[in-house]
């Protein structure tokens, strides 16, 4: 099965200096203080409690960030921190709403197998998803139910928009028609609390409050798409050659993920960090589409310091090659090897040494997609699968990691 999995992180971009976030929590019926409720910046390892006055503070907060607001009994409450100026915030919190409490599932076997389900998609089923260890299963909530849905073209033709049959596997498909296809079960997941999952690989704990979670199953393919805030919590006490072990394995889950090809486009060395983008493009002389590299830094534009954005490719898809070394760390596409062919030819130039074990694709879900500079990306509007893809909350690292090597 092919498995589109758009695990959708939520960001806290490096750019500012570092502030002070201070303010109070409170009921929005009442106004009255919210105790004992978890206050961090998502993604990070930056967070404190609110104490009996509702009142938190937090320190070395860089922006902008959304700082989370997340009690067992209300709905967590996300708002978006452009700049700290020193004003004391004031986070109203919504009562958590009874429905999810009111559903049983009184099969107790199709629970299992519901969880099993979600272990899988959620965490990954490569090594990375299955060390990690989901402690609270019984705070999710489940159901599954069918639907209908819209599937497009993934053609990409960067030459001319015209009607014309795609290779590959969705050969049947012109390039601006799209068709009906009827799904099997959809799965979605809800949680009445915070889930706790340890990455013993990883070093960290991580407390996650999910949004929203569904898997749509479609024949030989299907759509996995997560909405969620994050909490990290890094291991202590770690002796020093476990804890480099860990580092070591961190720079694997790092490398060849979404966070680290999207910091590599943002700053424009996809080469330099083992990447190669490639398209359908037509070719008028033989009457069909070639996949053949491309250069993605031309449509894309910096409106901030801290923003990229890409236009013009929605409902496009592009095509992600991946070169790296026996290690997995990236291959310089800039370096001697590659240089000192004179060919003008892109693609018979690296061709030789596609690895079909580390291709991704990216599908543009929206005619203007966002960028952040730490890697993340604000909204559902880019959509991986692939390599990348098999990388998911088992495999999650902060926001603001950074190798000790690049350090």
């Amino acid at each position: 099965m092919k498995m589109i999995f758009l695990l959708l992180s939520l960001f806290c971009t490096i750019v500012n200096g570092q502030n002070t976030l201070t303010g109070v929590v409170l009921d929005s019926k009442d106004h009255k203080p919210v105790d004992n409720a978890s206050v961090y910046i998502s993604g990070t390892t930056k967070g404190a409690y609110t104490d009996d006055k509702g009142g938190f503070s937090i320190k070395d907060v860089i922006t902008p960030c959304q700082l989370v607001v997340s009690h067992v009994a209300f709905d967590p409450q996300m708002t978006v921190i452009e700049e700290c100026n020193g004003d004391k915030l004031t986070i109203l919190m919504k009562e958590k709403s009874r429905q999810l409490n009111e559903i049983i599932v009184s099969d107790k076997n199709k629970r299992e197998q519901n969880i099993i389900d979600f272990k899988e998609a959620f965490l990954g089923n490569d090594h990375w998803g299955k060390n990690a260890i989901l402690k609270n299963d019984s705070v999710l909530v489940f159901s599954r139910y069918t639907d209908t849905v819209k599937r497009k073209s993934d053609s990409l033709d960067f030459v001319k928009q015209r009607k014309y049959k795609t290779v590959g596997p969705y050969s049947q498909w012109s390039a601006d028609s799209a068709y009906i296809i009827t799904a099997t079960p959809i799965f979605t997941a809800k949680a009445k609390a915070p889930l706790l999952i340890e990455l013993p690989l990883l070093g960290y704990t991580v407390y996650i409050d999910l949004v929203s979670f569904s898997l749509k199953e479609y024949k030989g393919w299907a759509d996995c798409d997560t909405w969620a805030y994050y909490r990290f919590s890094s291991y202590s006490g770690i002796p020093s050659r476990k804890l480099e072990k860990m580092e070591k394995n961190r720079q694997d889950a790092y490398y060849n993920s979404a966070k680290h090809f999207c910091q590599s486009l943002f700053i424009n060395e996809l080469k330099e960090n083992g990447y190669m983008i490639a398209a359908q493009i037509y070719n008028d002389s033989i009457k069909r589409s070639q996949r053949r590299f491309i250069d993605i830094s031309t449509i894309v534009k910096y409106p901030k310091p801290n923003m990229a954005e890409i236009s013009g490719l929605k409902d496009k898809k592009i095509y992600i090659y991946y070169f790296c070394k026996y290690n997995g760390k990236p291959t310089n596409l800039n370096g001697n090897k590659y240089s000192s062919d004179s060919s003008n030819n892109e693609w018979g130039k690296f061709r030789t040494d596609l690895d079909t074990e580390n291709i991704s694709e990216i599908t543009f879900k929206s005619d203007t997609c966002i960028i952040r500079s730490n890697g993340t990306t604000p909204d559902n509007n880019i959509l991986f699968s692939g390599k990348i893809a098999t990388k998911r909350a088992g495999a999650l690292l902060p926001y603001d990691y950074v190798p000790d090597e690049e350090r």
